[in-house]
């Protein structure tokens, strides 16, 4: 077995990798899913305990994923790290989908964007980061006016005055409160305008100065606030708004209705922040009342809750630290990462490894390849040379013989001249004729000798032309025929014609037309312009041009036997006017000059 850190196991993860990296619809819908059902989980605060699936998601869209879904994803995950307590992680997270963002795209998704920075910021703000809040939140308000989504955009002003509040920036607070509401009230939104009024409120209480600005807001809250029911009360997350209400009627001297409103706050169960302002606005109350027993009670109440209060905050504000703080796991993902990262290394080290091995070996087989077919031009120009060489000799031997009987038939002509001269000035005339017709038989006996000698040396030169000239039709018919035999797609016929079990599918015999094409237009050409042929008819044709045997061409396009044969049959009539079907292969192979082993 391979082990992990070994050579051939990375080589062996890279070729996986490889194979696979093709996504498939199966994939993607997977991966679709998985973020829906997160995005529902967070829409509806439902929280999210396992980052593993969306882990998945994060690596499946940074490979295959356009940038808004690669930013979702790493907003989501983001979310699940918030909600595990996992502040670091949560803000890295929401980093990174940041940047995932195309800003200049038309198409990005600003909406989930101005979110990113939204949710940045409610970490920040629990992790007392307020600087980095409010930059959180400017981005926030920005992207979200981009995104046509004024509700968020003006909530991330109002969410900024509390926190300038805390920085006890209170010109900036107010200054943020004003714009809030205002922009809440320009967009038709008054229950929001009114919320963020109680923030002023809780700055007017205490301000002399403000005292009538502190009314007005009052006012406007009791008349217009949609909230309250058909008794006037609020609803207990609410009811702070009697707090500030009746610190107005403490502050205006009408003690009893400050009082009356101070308990208003009271509702069960309340936490002890509500408790805290209740009980002080009483004890606030009854000092000025002078009434002991009721100070002694309401300062001691006062004293307990504002003691629990400080403790649940320094436990709070101490669990939020240690989230801040508790690296262990963090670290061990950082060190996971490191070894990724390693990994990452080892196997881009092992493809430079490959690509270099791969280069030398196709620069090694082009080498050969141009090597080889150097030779073989070699040979052919030594080929053709030795073909002119023996053709100047046949034509050489050609004159010679001619010379030879033109000398001969002048040698008989003369000597029958000679000889009717002779027989004219000379009476005895017998014994010359005797002579002389042995002369002829003799002349005659040469000459054939010489044009038995001259004639099987012309055939022996005849017999020299006729192998180059074949030769050099068989390098030329190589020429033509190789590239074409060795193409994929006629492999792959000819090894599914071996195989009972496969069938050409309609994709292959377009492939294996498209190339026959390239290869052999005129042939596809003259196919296409005779009647009777058809695709199916091309397609045999093809087949017989490959050399199959009509057992395998009936295999091959699932047809009969006799079927095949017709097809053959009126191909080689229509192109070759021979109404056979065993001839078809050699004509097609002597015309387009193909090489047929």
């Amino acid at each position: 077995m391979m082990k992990p850190s070994s050579p051939l196991y990375i080589l062996w993860l890279l070729v996986f990798s490889l194979s696979g990296g093709c996504t498939t619809e199966r994939e993607r819908q997977q991966m679709a899913q998985v973020i829906a059902e997160a995005d529902s989980m967070n829409r509806n605060y439902v929280p999210m305990t396992s980052d593993s699936l969306l882990l998945e998601a994060c690596r499946f869209y940074d490979r295959h994923g356009t940038a808004n879904e690669r930013m979702r994803a790493h907003y989501l995950l983001g979310c699940v790290y918030r909600d595990l307590g996992e502040a670091p992680r949560a803000i890295d997270c929401y980093q990174e989908a940041a940047d995932c963002a195309d800003t200049l795209d038309a198409d990005c998704d600003y909406r989930t964007l101005g979110c990113i920075y939204s949710q940045m910021g409610d970490v920040f703000h629990q992790q007392l980061l307020f600087s980095n809040e409010i930059e959180a939140r400017k981005q926030s308000h920005h992207y979200g006016l981009m995104a046509g989504d004024t509700l968020g955009a003006i909530s991330s002003i109002n969410l900024m005055s509390g926190i300038y509040f805390l920085l006890h920036n209170n010109d900036s607070a107010r200054l943020m409160s004003l714009t809030a509401m205002d922009m809440f009230k320009k967009h038709g939104y008054l229950r929001y305008s009114l919320d963020a009024s109680t923030i002023l409120m809780y700055q007017y209480i205490d301000n002399p100065k403000n005292h009538a600005c502190l009314q007005e807001l009052i006012k406007e809250y009791d008349n217009n606030y949609p909230l309250f029911d058909e008794y006037h009360e609020l609803h207990n997350n609410k009811r702070l708004f009697y707090y500030y209400k009746g610190k107005f009627y403490e502050d205006e001297g009408m003690l009893d209705s400050a009082e009356y409103y101070y308990r208003q706050i009271n509702y069960i169960p309340m936490p002890y922040t509500m408790q805290n302002s209740m009980y002080k606005g009483l004890l606030s109350v009854y000092q000025k009342r002078n009434v002991a027993d009721s100070i002694a009670k309401y300062a001691q109440l006062y004293c307990e809750v504002n003691d629990s209060s400080i403790a649940i905050k320094d436990q709070d504000l101490t669990a939020r630290l240690a989230a801040s703080y508790n690296y262990a796991r963090y670290q061990k993902q950082s060190l996971d990462n490191a070894q990724k990262a390693n990994h990452r290394l080892q196997v881009s080290i092992v493809l430079l490894i490959v690509a270099f091995i791969a280069t030398a070996t196709a620069a090694l087989f082009r080498h050969r390849y141009l090597v080889s077919q150097r030779e073989k031009r070699e040979a052919l120009e030594k080929l053709k040379a030795n073909y002119a060489q023996a053709m100047k000799v046949y034509e050489g031997k050609l004159q010679q013989l001619r010379l030879l009987d033109i000398g001969h038939q002048r040698t008989i002509e003369t000597i029958q001249q000679e000889l009717e001269k002779v027989k004219r000035e000379n009476t005895n005339v017998k014994s010359d004729n005797t002579k002389t017709q042995r002369l002829i038989e003799t002349l005659n006996i040469q000459y054939e000798q010489e044009k038995r000698l001259l004639t099987a040396e012309l055939d022996s030169h005849i017999t020299k032309v006729e192998q180059f000239e074949r030769q050099m039709r068989l390098s030329e018919y190589r020429k033509n025929t190789i590239p074409f035999i060795n193409l994929g797609i006629v492999q792959r016929v000819k090894i599914y014609a071996g195989d009972s079990h496969k069938q050409l599918s309609e994709s292959d015999l377009k492939l294996l037309l498209e190339t026959t094409k390239e290869h052999f237009p005129d042939l596809i050409s003259e196919l296409n312009n005779t009647s009777g042929v058809g695709i199916l008819g091309t397609y045999v044709c093809i087949l017989v041009l490959i050399n199959l045997s009509p057992k395998e061409i009936t295999h091959l396009l699932n047809l009969s036997s006799s079927h095949v044969a017709n097809l053959k049959r009126d191909i080689n009539d229509a192109l070759f006017q021979d109404a056979t079907a065993i001839t078809l292969h050699k004509n097609l192979t002597t015309r387009y000059k193909i090489f047929s082993d």
